[in-house]
């Protein structure tokens, strides 16, 4: 199978939180709309799409017809080798799609990359976490693809330096990190000293802002709240730049969880995120 070209810094991704919660479907429609050259998929949104649809042939032909590259699956949750290994009790058993088969839609679609997540709220050994990584990696590599880590509020890996302490411990030639501007800018390492320093690694963007004032739940404003960029506080140009300046290559996903945009028609709300990613783009 011939690889399709991969997408690099510049290149918009629709992730599919800017919609809520859309169909494979409507989501491949609203990025054409909005103008972006790949998208972000879910693990449990393709296999929402091969159920209604029938087959795995007609979810890829959704994504081949469309012309869009799949960037990554976002998020593979079964990464960690640890038989207690579990997901929070506020969050659905089903979010825990089985390794071999998030693999295998990744492989399937030709995706560009794997998005590994730690969601469980337990503090592990750091080894445990890079020989686990590590593995991943190895596996995506046979194909072709990056793997990166993203950092947020409630993981073990929680800023750029413990995410660091994770891949640089892995090793791996194709890891690397995921930096969504939230919660770079929310977390504890929100430092230009930190961005300069581990920008390298990031290998993946997931662009978006927020407001000047923190909302008293943290969990509650990453998933309704986030602006579109350039209408908050971030300072996103010099975010970007040090991302650019530092030759990881990422891509530019835009991910804005908000939900004024996901009341709207999904390509009138993509067609405001791209327009809006394209602004703070154009300002470097």
């Amino acid at each position: 199978m011939e690889k399709k070209v991969k997408l690099g810094f510049g290149d918009l991704v629709l992730c599919p939180a800017t919609l809520g919660s859309p169909t494979l479907e409507d989501q491949a429609r609203a990025a054409v709309a909005g103008g972006f050259a790949g998208v972000s998929v879910r693990p449990w949104q393709l296999l929402d799409a091969r159920d209604r649809l029938g087959s795995m042939g007609a979810v890829k032909r959704v994504v081949d017809d469309s012309g869009l590259r799949v960037v990554d699956l976002d998020a593979l949750m079964d990464w960690v080798d640890d038989p207690d290994y579990r997901l929070p009790s506020y969050l659905p058993a089903d979010l825990l799609i089985p390794r071999p088969q998030v693999m295998d839609l990744a492989v399937w679609l030709d995706a560009q990359s794997l998005n590994v997540v730690d969601i469980s709220g337990v503090e592990r050994d750091w080894g445990l976490m890079s020989d686990s990584f590590a593995s991943v990696c190895d596996e995506t590599a046979r194909h072709g693809m990056t793997t990166y880590i993203e950092f947020f509020f409630g993981s073990m890996m929680s800023d750029l330096a413990t995410t660091a302490r994770v891949v640089d411990g892995a090793a791996r030639p194709n890891g690397g990190i995921l930096l969504d501007t939230f919660h770079f800018h929310r977390g504890p390492g929100d430092s230009a000293d930190q961005l300069r320093q581990y920008a390298p690694r990031v290998r993946m963007l997931h662009v978006n802002d927020a407001g000047a004032v923190p909302w008293a739940d943290q969990w509650a404003e990453r998933q309704h709240g986030r602006l579109l960029p350039g209408t908050g506080s971030i300072d996103l140009v010099a975010t970007l730049r040090a991302v650019r300046d530092g030759g990881g290559g990422a891509p530019v996903g835009v991910e804005v969880n908000n939900d004024a945009l996901h009341a709207m028609d999904p390509a009138d709300a993509a067609r405001l995120a791209g327009d809006a990613a394209r602004s703070v783009l154009a300002q470097l």
